[in-house]
């Protein structure tokens, strides 16, 4: 082993910070949507579980944008730790 702990590349740790943080707020934004949505389906009957359904759908587009932002965030954290992925 070369040592304990391997060279950090300070530009990737950078990346992987800068797509963190917008990350974490389009998830907050996705929750902010489906919590509601998930409450009108629960409760509502007819056309308020319709808009429940309808929130819920519009809840997905930044849950996606989120999940692919905290992916890449992971990655370029990853690789900034010299750690391979094969």
């Amino acid at each position: 082993m070369t040592g304990a702990h391997p060279a950090v590349d300070r530009d990737l740790q950078r990346a992987s910070r800068r797509l963190g943080k917008p990350a974490g707020r389009f998830a907050v934004l996705a929750i902010a949507l489906a919590a509601p949505a998930a409450v009108l389906i629960a409760l509502g009957d007819q056309w308020v579980r319709g808009v429940g359904i309808a929130l819920a759908a519009l809840a997905g587009a930044p849950a996606v944008v989120a999940l692919g932002l905290a992916l890449s965030s992971l990655v370029a954290w990853w690789r900034a730790h010299g750690r391979s992925f094969a």
